[in-house]
């Protein structure tokens, strides 16, 4: 049944292979090594890299090149000037491991600029770094982002910037342990259709002002399957949480099936002066998620805080969601247009708060959420807007309709399979029975 629901209407491959004309050629671990072997290389060349330490400066200007890692090796950059810089060329990376300097002081990390054509970065791996891209065309998939950039750069950098890119696709990547800075974790800005699935976000006990993802202007954005997660977190006096994990201010907005999970630190209040889980300020229409809160919660400082939040001139749709032990407002409408429509979101311990949801869904909060056949957020969502994959009304959460968390989390850890991640049209399910799905899939190199 589900074949007859389902039209492919565009697949999106990206595999990192060798060219049949360009030559392919092995570079030695060593100083210089890389260096020398790109400025010896042609057009469309493909570097293979083997285990060992790489070092010394790299730049490339004049040509379109794959740098990837051989067949069970660890190729690490160490300490290296690396950059690109040619938007009529495309660079492709995959299973290098980039470690920029690390330590206590002023030097912490490295910042790498790719300005290309098309940029492919895949399965690779940043520790201490920051990248900052920008291309007609970007996709970064199961790579690694992990370090504190803190001192070297100044707090205002997000570990990957993505600016100025008429496409721009990040899936099953990890974003971990970045501290004590103003802004995002991803900063997309400025680009034309932003594609988020399957990521992970995480922090570790820390402040931030931006949390996990902030998506400035651009056309359209889809952020979908994400796991975006705060744990151990506690706080001083001087300095309580103060952020918004994912803020998207694109034309159009769909923000589906993301979970957000805050874990307390034993003993301690989770304390707030302003939290949004969402923020958006232009359309939007956020769906499905699930809004976690462990542990304690102290009423946030700022009244006007909200987990859920339009502002601006925004409008939409805010339903489906499931928000657990989150004080203070729910979810919170203070645009300037009335065409937000709040509806069927269940919010358990604040039952007949109407800014949640203006119908009367209330349910025990010990009840399971996670969709067994007696869940009551089983085909309780909107009905005649939105459905489940086999077409039927659509259930409450993360786990109700067609964009399946469960897939987009388990892709991060499952390496024998190639990566495959689709984006549904809900609005052509409504319009004429079928799905139409846009799909990135990606080999992974073994």
């Amino acid at each position: 049944m589900l074949g007859k629901l389902i039209r492919l209407v565009m697949l999106l491959g990206l595999v990192v292979s060798v060219n049949a004309v360009a030559a392919v050629i092995q570079v030695l671990p060593g100083k210089d090594t890389l260096k020398n072997a790109v400025e010896a290389a042609a057009d469309g060349d493909t570097l293979v890299l083997i285990t060992g330490v790489y070092t010394g400066s790299v730049n490339i200007t004049d040509k379109s090149l794959t740098i990837r890692a051989g067949s069970s090796t660890k190729p690490v950059l160490s300490d290296m000037t690396f950059g690109f810089n040619n938007e009529t060329k495309t660079i492709k990376i995959q299973g290098l491991y980039f470690f920029g300097q690390s330590g206590y002081g002023q030097n912490i990390g490295d910042q790498y600029t790719l300005i290309a054509d098309s940029v492919d970065i895949v399965n690779s791996h940043f520790e201490d770094a920051l990248v900052n891209i920008k291309g007609n065309k970007v996709n970064v998939v199961g790579s690694d982002f992990r370090g504190q950039i803190v001192q070297r750069y100044d707090s205002t950098k997000p570990q990957l910037w993505v600016e100025q890119s008429a496409e721009v696709y990040l899936a099953g990547n990890t974003f971990d342990k970045y501290t004590k800075t103003t802004q995002a974790q991803v900063l997309l800005k400025n680009n034309g259709n932003n594609y988020v699935a399957g990521n992970l976000f995480s922090r570790n006990g820390v402040t931030v002002s931006n949390g996990a993802l902030f998506v400035e202007g651009g056309t359209q954005s889809y952020v979908v399957g994400n796991r975006i997660e705060m744990k151990d977190y506690s706080y001083s006096v001087d300095t309580p949480f103060n952020g918004q994990f994912i803020n998207t201010t694109s034309n159009r907005n769909f923000v589906f099936n993301n979970l957000f999970e805050v874990d307390s630190k034993s003993g301690f209040d989770t304390k707030l002066s302003a939290m949004r889980f969402v923020s958006t300020s232009n359309y939007a229409e956020i769906v499905n998620n699930n809004i976690i809160v462990n542990g304690a919660m102290a009423e946030p400082e700022n009244t006007e805080s909200a987990a859920i939040e339009m502002t601006g001139n925004a409008k939409g749709v805010i339903a489906g969601n499931i928000l657990l032990n989150v004080k203070g407002n729910q979810i919170k409408d203070t645009s300037t247009n009335q065409f937000v429509n709040i509806s069927h979101n269940l919010c358990p311990g604040v039952e007949g708060d109407v800014t949640c949801a203006n119908t009367a869904i209330t349910f025990d909060s010990t009840v399971n959420y996670s969709l067994p056949a007696d869940s009551p957020a089983v085909n309780a969502g909107i009905q005649g807007d939105y459905f489940d994959i086999d077409g039927s009304r659509q259930d409450i959460g993360l786990h109700g309709g067609p964009w399946g968390f469960d897939f987009y989390d388990a892709q991060r850890s499952d390496d024998t399979k190639p990566y495959l991640y689709p984006y549904f049209d809900q609005i052509s399910l409504k319009s004429s029975g079928q799905v139409d799905i846009k799909v990135l899939s990606v080999a992974r190199f073994n």
